[in-house]
């Protein structure tokens, strides 16, 4: 069902590398933060949901911004430069996430990923589409959104594993339990620390992304579909 071949070219194996990367990395921020702030903040689903917003303000920006480009832009270019501001957006949440951590900094986080995830999502698709004969993209486009959705998966299994086993028994649960979890002040500084660590490996997920949008050859990047 998967035709390898096609992972022969170059640009088409690093568009994809770096999809799978950049969802690794990024699917997994909405349900952090929500969770973080019903934990930490015993908020309640409605009002933490509010919170995340603004990933999905930030794609639909995204989506506005590089439909304005792509006819003077390489995807390389577009597609890099969007993962850029993922990792920037990473590195603010890294920072900034903490029971004290200013709302502001966390938004304004999640806008960039958001925004980010629209720059580079839309001339990456281009860019895969554009290096596989026209008969062979309906099965490169079933192969990236299939890379796409295991990053999906993965994300969420790898960032809670990971939040999760820097805690102590009494506190692995309450990550799960939501505005029902009742912590302890002394507990809010371990996940704290969780979170930070878990963003820091989503940041560093996003620099292989990077690599990998920046290493193709974008020789193909500025033809029509």
């Amino acid at each position: 069902m998967i035709d390898f071949k096609l992972f022969h070219d170059r640009p088409y194996a690093m568009a994809n590398l770096a999809t799978f990367f950049n969802s690794l990395a990024r699917s997994s921020v909405v349900l952090l933060i929500a969770l973080f702030y019903q934990v930490v903040d015993n908020e309640n689903p409605f009002t933490a949901g509010l919170k995340v917003v603004p990933v999905t303000v930030g794609i639909m920006l995204g989506s506005i911004i590089v439909s304005k480009l792509t006819l003077n832009y390489s995807a390389r270019l577009l597609s890099t430069s969007g993962l850029f501001g993922t990792c920037i957006g990473m590195l603010l949440l890294t920072w900034k996430i903490g029971a004290d951590g200013s709302l502001f900094w966390i938004i304004l986080g999640q806008l960039l990923i958001g925004i980010g995830t629209g720059v580079f999502q839309t001339p990456n698709t281009q860019s895969i589409m554009l290096t596989v004969p026209h008969e062979r993209r309906g099965i490169a486009n079933g192969i990236r959104s299939m890379l796409q959705n295991m990053g999906g998966v993965l994300s969420t299994a790898l960032s809670l594993m990971i939040v999760t086993s820097l805690l102590p028994m009494h506190l692995k649960t309450a990550i799960y339990a939501g505005a029902n979890a009742h912590i302890v002040r002394e507990d809010t500084s371990l996940i704290v620390t969780g979170y930070r660590v878990v963003f820091l490996v989503m940041m560093v997920l996003t620099i292989f992304a990077i690599a990998a949008s920046f290493l193709r050859n974008a020789k193909k990047d500025t033809q029509p579909v």
